[in-house]
């Protein structure tokens, strides 16, 4: 007779046991929540019988290591933070990075480009948010639009060495290798 269900010694993904390690990856990838983490080894703990649970050190740790007591999972409050600090982005949870979120973060600081994700350098509106603030962000938007001339022209204009990323058939240009010079040349002075 065909038996329909759990296989004796197959396990699901919460049936086996988590590490802190796995913890804290699974937290950093936005695939579980530190609460979810946190009471999962606590339930691992009283089944082994562990009498200091691993659960209150996982949670100071996470608390350490993000300078938080706990990750933003509230669109509306993650818009307040990184308007106010671009960087607390990494704060955010992963999944409510959404494009709102990371242009509100660029805006106020240009280094919270670090903690957008990958996908979202595909975006023509990110892209040129980003490249404006620091041109030679051009290199790591995609092939797309490195060669969009919008793209492009807002990179150039806010460094002249942005060109090198761009696709090639923008290298002929006169009107963006002039700005590009002017921008380069700017840039050269600043330096002590």
């Amino acid at each position: 007779m065909a038996s329909f269900g759990k296989k004796e010694g197959c396990e699901t993904d919460k049936d086996k046991p988590l590490t802190t390690t796995e913890a804290f990856e699974a937290v950093a990838k936005g695939s579980m929540s530190p609460e979810d983490a946190a009471d999962r080894l606590l339930e691992q703990d009283k089944k082994r019988g562990i009498l200091i649970p691993r659960t209150a050190k996982f949670r100071n740790s996470i608390r350490s290591l993000l300078g938080l007591h706990r990750l933003v999972y509230d669109k509306n409050e993650a818009l307040y933070i990184v308007s106010e600090d671009g960087e607390k982005l990494k704060y955010v949870f992963i999944k409510i990075r959404d494009k709102e979120v990371c242009l509100e973060a660029i805006r106020s600081n240009w280094k919270a480009i670090k903690y957008v994700p990958k996908e979202l350098w595909d975006d023509k509106e990110v892209a040129i948010e980003m490249v404006s603030l620091w041109g030679e962000l051009l290199e790591h938007v995609s092939e797309r639009l490195r060669a969009d001339e919008a793209v492009v022209r807002a990179a150039v204009t806010q460094n002249g060495r942005a060109m090198r990323f761009a696709a090639e058939n923008f290298w002929g240009d006169k009107e963006l290798v002039e700005i590009g010079n002017k921008t380069y040349k700017h840039r050269k002075q600043e330096r002590p």
